[in-house]
């Protein structure tokens, strides 16, 4: 019992250590999934990889480019269709549950309302949803 502070400290730094990693691995896979499913990097991405991993030629690529850019354009109508149907369905959830709420809840339901849309902003890049 007298080496308590010891496996106290080791308990400490493997507590300490899962946390940091649990934080860092977020924020990795938050950066990477952004990075992917931004329709204006995907093509450049996707080209790059075709040419390492295929070994395409010059002219190949300029083949395979107008097909990768009708991707692109494919892509941002599908992310913002969704994008779309969910701000819609975010909506109809707020009107049924602003009745149920009282006046401080709706306070904080606002608050929470206004962080999601700033992190939606900021995905989109400051950009409305595309039409």
């Amino acid at each position: 019992m007298r080496h308590w502070k010891i496996i106290l400290t080791l308990v400490a730094i493997f507590v300490a250590g899962t946390i940091t990693g649990a934080v860092i691995t977020v924020r990795v896979v938050s950066t990477v999934a952004n990075n992917r499913l931004n329709p204006e990097r995907w093509p450049t991405a996707m080209l790059h990889t075709y040419r390492t991993k295929l070994k395409l030629s010059p002219e190949q690529i300029e083949q395979i480019r107008p097909a990768i850019e009708e991707g692109r354009q494919e892509l941002r109508r599908v992310m913002g269709t969704a994008v779309r149907d969910y701000v819609g369905i975010m909506q109809r959830l707020d009107e049924q549950l602003s009745p149920v709420l009282n006046d401080e809840q709706r306070k904080l339901h606002e608050q929470m309302r206004e962080e999601i849309r700033a992190k939606l902003r900021q995905r989109l890049g400051n950009r409305p949803p595309e039409s």
